[in-house]
């Protein structure tokens, strides 16, 4: 299963358009959203995609009743931070993040070192992040946004091979 991963769009409604066009080109099956979507109006956007796609909360999303509400009448789960989910066999863990980018790494790695996930999926830290801890793949797909890091990046991972291309747009 080909699967988009995206993090910290943060309303950028532009960048948020031409993430999900890349993801429909490539005909990802389903979307992985790390959090801070932030305002339940960017469902509009979201709407074509909401069926196959599977989001948790970071730490700016504001109105999470309405963001909740208005992504479940599409289609779309969001989810409190952390979530487990198993994908073709595989064990993966969602986090947004924890304090600082610092600390968020930190409990990252740690939960690696546990070896109880195939697959540890953050954001929050806006920066692209893909390496192997142990038996552990850990991906944080950047920022959709490009805010902070001035890069607008994604994430594709093939869970049947194991593949991963990042997409900066």
């Amino acid at each position: 299963m080909l699967i988009g991963i995206m993090s910290d769009s943060h309303d950028n409604l532009p960048a948020i358009r031409e993430a999900i066009a890349i993801l429909k080109e490539k005909n990802v099956e389903k979307i992985l959203h790390l959090g801070d979507i932030v305002s339940p109006f960017t469902i509009k956007h979201f709407k074509d995609v909401a069926k196959i796609m599977t989001g948790i909360f970071g730490n700016n999303d504001g109105d999470k009743y309405t963001l909740n509400s208005m992504f479940s009448k599409h289609g779309a789960m969001l989810s409190e931070s952390p979530l487990e989910l198993v994908i073709e066999d595989k064990k993966f863990l969602l986090i947004h993040g924890f304090r600082s980018p610092q600390t968020t790494k930190y409990f990252v790695e740690s939960l690696a070192k546990n070896k109880e996930y195939d697959v540890i999926l953050y954001g929050h830290t806006h920066e692209l992040d893909i390496r192997m801890i142990e038996n552990t793949q850990i991906i944080n797909p950047g920022e959709v946004c490009g805010y902070l890091t001035g890069r607008r990046t994604l994430v594709t991972y093939d869970s049947k091979t194991g593949k991963i291309d990042s997409i900066e747009f």
